[in-house]
This record gives structure tokens, C-alpha cells and sequence, in this order.
């Protein structure tokens, strides 16, 4: 398509350096819609990343699901997030190296 624009939203899920979760951000308030499937990317930004990350979902923002693989080493996943009223990242356990997670909306 010619001249088409394409805005997308990116949203922060997370960043976390320590065993601990992350904030919840709630979907509606970060313009995204509970139901849908978004894109999340969860990456090692310094690449020294040991433990155990996990993105969760809830709909209560007190009962937490695991939602995707867990990243356990450096690297990066594309996960494909079912989303729910909330969203966070996890890491269970902690090594070293710090994980973050970013999720994707298209506007158009």
C-alpha cells in the first residue's frame, strides 16, 4: 500500500536487574485491549543476563499466570502474549545481568 502509515504503540512492561517482579501495567492503560495477542520482546539489553524471567499475566492484578517461555540465559525472544486485564515481568530466580520486556500494538 502505497502512502500507508503505520503507528504503533510500544509499551515498557518492564526492566529488572534483581529477583523481584516487575510493576503491573495495566492493559487499558498502556493502549492495549485485554484479549488480544501482542507482540512482547524479552531481552538481555547488557547480554549478561543468568536467572529466570518470566512474563505473567492476570485478571485481577493479584493471581499471577506464566504466559510464554521463560528466558533463563542472555538472548531474545519474540513471545506472542494472550493479554489480560494485567502484565508484568517476573524473574523467579537471579543470577547477574539484567532483563526487560517491551510490548507492541499497531494503530493503524
Amino acid at each position: 500500500m502505497v502512502g500507508a502509515e503505520i503507528h504503533m504503540r510500544i509499551q515498557s512492561i518492564g526492566s529488572l536487574t534483581s529477583a523481584a517482579a516487575s510493576a503491573a501495567v495495566t492493559t487499558q492503560s498502556a493502549g492495549l485491549l485485554a484479549g488480544e495477542t501482542v507482540p512482547v520482546l524479552v531481552a538481555s539489553p547488557t547480554g549478561a543476563f543468568v536467572g529466570t524471567a518470566s512474563l505473567q499475566t492476570s485478571v485481577d492484578g493479584t493471581t499471577w499466570t506464566n504466559a510464554g517461555p521463560s528466558l533463563t540465559t542472555a538472548g531474545v525472544q519474540l513471545v506472542a502474549l494472550p493479554l489480560s486485564n494485567f502484565v508484568r515481568l517476573n524473574c523467579s530466580a537471579f543470577t547477574s545481568g539484567s532483563i526487560a520486556a517491551t510490548a507492541f500494538n499497531d494503530l493503524s
